[in-house]
């Protein structure tokens, strides 16, 4: 009786989650649930892609509010909403924001491949024929457009921009998609503000005015290694502890990140031992950016510091993102084989985004992937569900052990356990904290 009532209750806490993410009326993700998921992705780099919100409303809708009643309206948001999920591949995210707007958050190739994408959503919506009432009715969208470049810094912001997009299309007689104004002035000043970004960088690398946070990593099955996922954050004058997705774009662009990297490692070294000084191992999971992948000389670099730190194996691994381990397929197979004979371990982050991630895992020999967390953004999609669960059973196939990250709530949870994934990495764990906890994290299913 107890096991049957505790298995209620986690289904019910299930059930709750997943309604607390959603729009009732529309089954899209909510306004609380999609900003949060343009937050982690306003602090996520992924240097090959580029990132846009998308601002969407039906043009005139009061009208259509006002002559049909909101029963009638309701039902045509949810016929709206219905084909702006149809828009959205894997790398999309749809919500029904509030009222009549709706946000997408998608990742592309190129800006172009977005604004065609937003074109070819205004057609199909004008090329279809509602009936509210019973009555035919033709509805036509207007988008407002923003690209998530370096000088937009948070979700607030990325949303008032992509809002005065929509109002200038609107503006224009509607039926078109506008991309944000600011673009051109923001460049200008982004470049300003990367000399100042430098500078501090460069004093907070000779001052050691970096810190180190770790998040849990927590196994689903039985695992006894206590695994961290390294996060930078860069004190201030103040001691504010900043994001490094307000830094780290500008060190990309001054050429700093193979000192930043070095400088990460040589701590994580430092403090992988102290752990292991105390009996109380942890492994750690390094960013490492695609500047170091190609550096000539960090492989002579990492074989020399990590030689006299006398680390035990696999207390480090090093993530590599997946954009750029397709692009440097040579280069990170050399640095393999040089952890190999360390005894550190690679992993793939962001995996399932590239056509061609398959191949990524039989040429190099990995200890994790780490899947993309807009890949798991919408586990009801059933297409999106078998692509994952071929990853994870390639990945078994391989040995690799498969990572889920920004994993939020008991749903998307109770999902991944029943695909076979390893072990989860998100809020759901625990937040980032600048102690690495002493036991390995746990999640009851």
């Amino acid at each position: 009786m107890k096991a049957c009532c505790e298995q209620e209750n986690r289904a019910l806490k299930t059930q709750m989650a997943h309604l607390r993410a959603r729009d009732p009326l529309t089954g899209l993700y909510n306004r609380q649930h999609f900003m949060r998921l343009l937050k982690a992705e306003l602090e996520t780099e992924r240097p090959a892609l580029v990132k846009a919100l998308l601002y969407i409303r039906p043009d005139q809708f009061s009208s259509i509010d006002t002559r049909y009643g909101p029963e009638d309206s309701d039902a045509l948001l949810k016929r709206l909403a219905e084909e702006i999920e149809k828009s959205c591949d894997r790398n999309s995210v749809a919500a029904r924001f509030g009222g009549n707007v709706f946000t997408l958050l998608v990742l592309s190739s190129t800006m172009d491949d977005v604004m065609a994408r937003c074109q070819q959503l205004i057609d199909a919506i004008g090329k279809k024929v509602f009936s509210p009432g019973g009555q035919a009715t033709l509805v036509t969208l207007s988008l407002g457009v923003v690209e998530l470049r370096s000088g937009i810094d948070n979700s607030n912001r990325a949303f008032l921009l992509a809002q005065a997009a929509n109002q200038q299309a609107r503006a224009n007689g509607g039926n078109q998609v506008c991309l944000d104004q600011a673009e051109a002035e923001d460049a200008e000043a982004a470049q300003d503000q990367d000399g100042v970004w430098l500078k501090r960088i460069r004093r907070a690398i000779q001052r050691d005015q970096f810190q180190l946070v770790y998040q849990p990593i927590a196994c689903l099955g039985e695992d006894a290694n206590n695994c961290q996922d390294v996060l930078l954050r860069l004190q201030s004058d103040g001691g504010e502890a900043i994001a490094p997705g307000e830094f780290l774009p500008a060190a990309e662009r001054g050429g700093l990140m193979p000192e930043i990297d070095r400088w990460v490692i040589g701590a994580a070294f430092a403090k992988s031992a102290q752990r292991e000084n105390e009996s109380k191992p942890a492994q750690l999971f390094l960013r490492l950016s695609e500047a170091t992948l190609l550096d000539d000389q960090f492989e002579a670099w990492l074989a020399h510091h990590y030689g006299d730190s006398r680390l035990v194996d696999n207390a480090i691994i090093l993530q590599i993102n997946e954009d750029d381990a397709a692009r440097n397929v040579g280069r990170l197979r050399s640095l393999s084989d040089l952890c190999q004979a360390l005894g550190m371990g690679i992993a793939i982050s962001h995996f399932g985004v590239a056509p061609n991630c398959m191949q990524i895992m039989e040429l190099i020999p990995l200890s994790y992937v780490i899947i993309d967390g807009l890949f798991l953004g919408n586990l009801n999609d059933e297409e999106r569900l078998k692509q994952l669960e071929i990853i994870v059973s390639n990945a078994r196939e391989q040995g690799v052990p498969v990572i889920a990250s920004q994993v939020e709530n008991a749903r998307e949870l109770a999902v991944l356990c029943s695909i076979g994934i390893d072990y989860v990495l998100g809020y759901i764990v625990q937040e980032p904290d600048a102690e690495i906890p002493d036991e390995a994290a746990d999640l009851a299913i």
